[in-house]
């Protein structure tokens, strides 16, 4: 391991730790949650090794940061709060659109996605935007994805 990935190691390490300790939950009840191998939680834990992209953005998911924050390149992390409510995508997905002044036909020319795929996620009826948290498998939900 390079000094650069051991850095990013223990950076990822501590944040994942207190991460845990604020949500007041196990390696192994997460790793089940999340369809993962507690074995995996204790080598990251223990510095051996980091995520991969996908269990990257699982774990920033769950506990609702970013990913900037998880990994060290933020210190702050605006977007986590033990106490702030968990939204739905949908009214997440309107709420960055009003703050950040965005109109869905802005966000069609500038990214290219269909405006029904823009709508769907504001009413919240695309199947990519309806998952709960702890009651679905974000795995295969992220693989039917790639098929569809």
């Amino acid at each position: 391991m390079s000094e650069n990935d051991k850095q990013i190691a223990d950076i990822f390490a501590e944040r994942l730790c207190e991460l845990m300790q604020e949500s007041r939950i196990s390696v192994d009840t997460i790793a089940q949650q999340l369809q993962l191998n507690s074995s995996a939680f204790y080598k990251w834990i223990r510095k051996v090794s980091v995520p991969n992209f996908d269990n990257a953005i699982l774990l920033a998911n769950y506990f609702n940061c970013s990913l900037d924050y998880l990994f060290g390149l933020n210190d702050i992390d605006v977007q986590y709060s033990l106490h702030a409510p968990n939204l739905p995508f949908n009214e997440h997905f309107v709420k960055i659109l009003q703050e950040k002044n965005i109109s869905e036909y802005r966000l069609v020319k500038k990214t290219g996605v269909a405006r029904s795929k823009i709508a769907s996620w504001r009413k919240g009826t695309s199947p990519d935007c309806r998952c709960n948290r702890f009651g679905h498998n974000p795995r295969r939900a992220y693989r039917q994805n790639l098929t569809t």
